[in-house]
């Protein structure tokens, strides 16, 4: 695996759509702290994005615990819940983390 790109900030903050610029195949993609608000309600804009990149089968993450902390539930179609667990194995298995 290439490069794991991690979002901490607000979809409606402008650079989370900037950063999905640099997203490539290979790539993956885990939403932390107010970026999981992106996996239930975000820009149109943005939402378009994120799609394009599901459907070339671009993974993205969302971490569990923040989705629970922030009472996020039913998440769109296409984003995959993981744990702390799963973040550091994810860290692990790929050449380079952008955060």
């Amino acid at each position: 695996m290439e490069t794991l790109f991690i979002l901490k900030a607000s979809p409606y903050n402008n650079g989370y759509s900037t950063i999905l610029n640099y997203i490539l195949q290979g790539d993956s993609i885990v939403l932390i702290q107010d970026a999981v608000i992106g996996a239930k309600a975000a820009p149109t804009e943005l939402k378009e994005k994120l799609k394009k990149l599901r459907e070339k089968d671009i993974p993205i993450y969302v971490l569990k615990e923040d989705l629970l902390l922030r009472n996020i539930q039913n998440i769109e179609d296409g984003f995959k819940e993981i744990t702390y667990k799963e973040l550091a194995k994810l860290i692990v298995e790929h050449k380079r983390v952008v955060s």
